[in-house]
């Protein structure tokens, strides 16, 4: 049987199907509830009173006759509905008629909190134009500690966690703000500590170097490559480095994390940057993925 592609014919299709599997499941003895759901979903989807949506879910309650039997299913569907703010009246009728909760324990308690961060790092000396100079580094480390307990006050009792790189500047003074306050960290660095000390952290000078040393020896690394190499269904990206990978990654185990409002703190000056997989192509790819950012300026006062 083709199946169509317009609403009115969908409809017609999709009765004649299951008058058909109705037939053969009574042929067999074998009466199937599951299609009076099904029409329960119908009715909900299509109709206009909450009462009548309510009392197709309690005919199908009706058909299951002491078997084996879970209306979760169902109810988790509709709460999806109810959530977003579509037929919540119709949603909400219909999850009393199954008897299950309009929202579930689990879904009721406070939400995670995850704290992302990427930022310049501190200026090579004799930089210009200067972006983060080491005499902004007292100024930018409050601004960004006034950021996190922003985070860490909306979180309200509910676990909160830090995840970003180790460069010298921004990255560093985020893991030890947030150490300070009694949030965690993750640090997640492109390559292995010692070649990602060379890269990002030892130009800085030596005091940056062995505070990068404290932050990976308190907490172990997760590491995205071996090298700056990146994998053949890749290499041949325009304007593609590793560092762009590691924004993506860094991202995304942010967003993996389940019940969880995802900041980006960035300390950033407004510019494109120096190359490809900055700060600047990081708060893109938050903001494609409807992060919230926050944008600290190290040139500039709170």
């Amino acid at each position: 049987m083709t199946i169509p592609s317009t609403p009115p014919d969908w409809a017609r299709w999709a009765r004649r199907r299951d008058d058909t599997r109705v037939k053969r499941q009574a042929a067999q003895g074998l009466p199937d509830f599951w299609i009076d759901f099904s029409w329960a979903d119908l009715r909900f989807l299509t109709g206009q009173r909450p009462e009548a949506v309510a009392q197709g879910y309690l005919d199908a309650l009706g058909k299951v006759q002491g078997r084996p039997f879970s209306s979760e299913s169902a109810a988790r569907q509709l709460r999806i509905f109810r959530d977003l703010g579509v037929f919540v009246a119709k949603a909400d009728a219909a999850l009393q008629a199954l008897g299950e909760p309009l929202v579930k324990e689990a879904e009721s308690q406070k939400r995670q909190r995850v704290v992302m961060f990427s930022g310049h790092r501190v200026d090579r000396p004799g930089r210009k134009p200067p972006r983060f100079p080491a005499s902004r580094e007292a100024a930018a480390t409050e601004a960004i500690r006034r950021q996190v307990l922003r985070e860490k006050e909306a979180a309200n009792g509910a676990e909160i966690k830090g995840i970003a790189g180790a460069a010298n500047g921004g990255d560093i003074i985020f893991h030890e703000v947030c150490r300070r306050e009694g949030i965690p960290t993750e640090v997640l660095l492109a390559l292995p500590a010692t070649e990602y000390a060379a890269e990002s952290v030892n130009d800085g000078g030596p005091a940056w170097t062995e505070r990068f040393r404290k932050i990976v020896r308190e907490t172990p690394p997760r590491v995205l490559g071996g090298s700056k190499e990146l994998p053949s269904w890749v290499a041949g990206r325009k304007d593609y480095s590793i560092w762009n990978r590691n924004n993506l990654w860094t991202l995304n185990a942010a967003l993996a994390n389940v019940h969880a409002d995802v900041t980006l703190i960035a300390l950033f000056d407004g510019k494109r940057g120096d190359g490809p997989g900055g700060t600047y192509d990081m708060i893109e790819r938050a903001r494609e993925a409807h992060v919230n950012v926050v944008a600290i300026d190290p040139a500039k006062d709170e």
